[in-house]
């Protein structure tokens, strides 16, 4: 009967360490399941972030993009006045040097009455019609 006595102290032991054991993995396990929570938490916190940030940079990007629409549109504009400019800047230079008003048409692109003009402003006098 003491073996049987001994037998179930021994028995009573195991079972109340493995009470204790399992006790103590549950404390761990809940530790860490509040640490994760708190690293997701964290997580979600820079995700939402990062969707704020996302937001104001498409705007940014957005205006980028009417910046240089109107930048470009601009910039036609100049190369167009260019292009005008380089007809009238042609002819005058042939007036000087003895062109009439047919050859100021047929050579810059201008209209009998712009030629006729620049003809009249910057012909030298020895070529004045």
């Amino acid at each position: 009967m003491y073996w049987f006595i001994s037998l179930m102290f021994l028995g009573l032991v195991l079972l109340g360490g493995a009470n204790i054991y399992g006790a103590w993995l549950l404390i761990k396990e809940r530790r860490r399941n509040e640490m994760n929570e708190q690293l997701i938490q964290g997580l979600r916190d820079n995700i939402a972030t990062l969707c704020a940030s996302i937001g104001s940079v498409g705007e940014r990007v957005m205006d980028i993009e009417r910046q240089f629409k109107s930048m470009d549109h601009r910039q036609k504009q100049i190369e167009l006045r260019e292009e005008e400019t380089a007809n009238y800047t042609q002819a005058v230079n042939l007036v000087r040097h003895g062109a009439d008003v047919e050859e100021l048409i047929a050579n810059c692109g201008i209209t009998r009455g712009e030629a006729e003009l620049i003809s009249r402003m910057y012909a030298t006098p020895h070529h004045i019609n």
